[in-house]
């Protein structure tokens, strides 16, 4: 089951695809799932999980550097935004990446920023 972040997103990205507007006024779109997904969409958050909390303790004493790197389509990366507080200087996010990052320009961020990393390590 999706974050409720996670659903809202996917609902506003579907409000700006003509498509998928044409599919809802043709009637090619299931309003009873439609409805159980609005339903989903406007329940508030879970409470962080156990995981989520022990990381952000752990976080909190960690004196290293580390970067979340957050592939913006992928609902372990929208589950982990919605526990985490999103100004948090440490998240990138790429957008229109899935959880495998398989897409061309997703790769090509995914590389830059592992080389970034590399680059500030080998620098310290």
């Amino acid at each position: 089951e999706a974050p409720p972040e996670a659903v809202r997103e996917h609902y506003r990205r579907r409000l700006a695809d003509p498509a998928a507007i044409k599919r809802l006024l043709t009637g090619q779109v299931s309003i009873g799932k439609l409805v159980r997904s609005l339903k989903d969409a406007v329940r508030p958050a879970p409470p962080p999980s156990g995981l989520a909390q022990d990381m952000a303790r752990g976080m909190r004493v960690f004196t290293g550097s580390a970067v979340f790197l957050i592939a913006e389509n992928d609902r372990t990366g929208q589950a982990f935004l919605s526990g985490w507080d999103k100004s948090d200087p440490r998240i990138r996010s790429c957008p229109g990446a899935s959880h495998g990052y398989v897409e061309p320009h997703a790769r090509q961020w995914l590389a830059g920023q592992v080389l970034e990393m590399l680059d500030m390590l080998e620098a310290q």
